[in-house]
């Protein structure tokens, strides 16, 4: 069925980006038509109150991790995950991480995030809570072995490997899979290079963390006398199909590689600030080395929202800061890693508004008090607008959000059921 959206302001498909009115069709999952001339359509939509927007991509989160959200706050990034997540983690069950993920989608929704590239366990229930919700993602099964490959990293291959072939025959369109290990400091040398041989196999997003903390650099400098970078390129780690998340402690000879490679890195900074896990991540030099960036919220456990615009605006203010230049980076930039960056990242048709893309929109009330005066420009968007502008989401040609409100979930009984959950969780510990 035909759907259009009439006399819509738009984010042009321009650098830098503008935004005009347009009309835009929607034939099924698919942007058919954009035009400045009337259209015929079943059925219409007028959007003269709209601004339409890519919907936005969150490129590195952990969505099950809504349910131990305020655990362990204001520690550091070991201490928070020694102490407080991994002995919690444990005792995760099914029902804990379905219900968990179906709160992080909720909170994605209400943001305007019509993807997110996960990484975690017990894929089986985030699966489910995404069909459920009609939600994109690339997903994939985090893999650790802590160094020993034959008596662990072999079995968690084996589990990585399992999930991606049957992710691969979904027919839904929302679902891809990835091969995730875990970190350069917590996956051994071979599970590293099968992680890379199995994602070329595959074809498919290789999603890790790298270069976190700078324990984690001195680990892999201490161990192998390489950079952690230096370790994902020598393990075959590193290639287009690529997301590194974090990427802070990088070496000018690290990004040489990360450019060589046409890997995308995936920018959290608001959980890194948070965790003070590591300096600022050179975003700067990402760009000037033409390295495809965007952004990430990171787990809702450690960030602590899914507010990705916040992060948009807050990684383009701290290079600001960093280099005590305001003109260093634009929002512009931000913009981009929202959208089109992210969808370069994951190899998804979307991140634009133009015909022949998927039909993951993002309307704002042009009328939002944030909103007025209107000013044509990314910085309208990245300086200003917050999810309360946010309207409605539109997911494979679905609203998943109306004027507001949640077409595919219950929100009062994911909300309920997820403080239960919790309560229980608490009490395991």
């Amino acid at each position: 069925m035909e759907l259009l959206l009439e006399n819509a302001l738009v984010l042009l498909d321009t650098w830098p980006y503008r935004f005009e009115r347009r009309n835009i069709l929607i034939d099924g999952q698919f942007i058919s038509k954009v035009s400045k001339n009337k259209l015929k359509a079943q059925e219409k939509l007028d959007c003269t109150n709209k601004v339409i927007l890519p919907a936005f991509i969150n490129s590195h989160t952990h969505s099950p991790m809504s349910i131990l959200r305020g655990c362990g706050e204001d520690s550091s990034l070991n201490t928070w995950l020694k102490l407080h997540i991994w002995p919690l983690e444990k005792k995760l069950t099914d029902e804990d991480i379905y219900w968990g993920t179906l709160l992080s989608i909720i909170q994605m929704f209400e943001n305007g995030i019509a993807t997110f590239n996960e990484h975690y366990f017990n894929i089986n229930s985030i699966v489910k809570a995404i069909k459920k919700a009609n939600i994109r993602s690339v997903i994939g099964y985090s893999m650790i072995d802590l160094g020993d490959f034959d008596s662990k990293g072999a079995k968690e291959l084996e589990i990585a490997s399992k999930i991606a072939y049957e992710l691969k025959q979904d027919k839904s369109f929302l679902l891809a899979p990835s091969i995730n290990p875990h970190a350069p400091n917590t996956c051994s040398k071979e599970l590293l290079r099968q992680s890379a041989i199995l994602a070329k196999k595959l074809n498919c997003v290789l999603h890790t963390h790298l270069a976190e903390t700078a324990a984690e650099f001195k680990f892999t400098k201490e161990k192998y006398g390489l950079s952690p970078t230096e370790l994902l390129f020598k393990t075959g780690c590193l290639s287009e199909k690529s997301v590194l998340a974090h990427s802070i402690y990088v070496t000018k000879k690290d990004i040489k590689l990360i450019k060589k490679s046409k890997s995308s890195i995936a920018h959290c900074p608001i959980a890194n600030l948070k965790l003070a896990s590591g300096s600022i991540a050179p975003i700067k030099e990402f760009f000037e080395n033409n390295i495809n960036l965007c952004l990430g919220t990171d787990g809702p456990a450690s960030n602590n929202s899914l507010n990705l615009l916040e992060s948009a605006k807050i990684a383009i203010l701290l290079q600001k800061n960093l280099y005590k230049d305001a003109s260093i980076l634009s929002a512009d930039h931000a913009l981009y890693m929202l959208t089109e960056g992210g969808a370069k990242a994951l190899g998804i048709n979307s991140g634009s508004i133009k015909e022949g893309k998927l039909a993951d929109l993002v309307f704002f009330d042009l009328n939002s008090p944030e909103l007025v005066p209107f000013s044509n420009s990314a910085a309208w968007i990245i300086y200003s607008a917050s999810s309360a502008s946010i309207t409605d989401l539109l997911i494979n040609g679905k609203f998943v959000l109306k004027d507001k409100k949640l077409l595919t979930i219950n929100k009062q009984e994911v909300i309920k059921k997820l403080s239960l959950l919790r309560e229980k969780l608490l009490l395991k510990n």
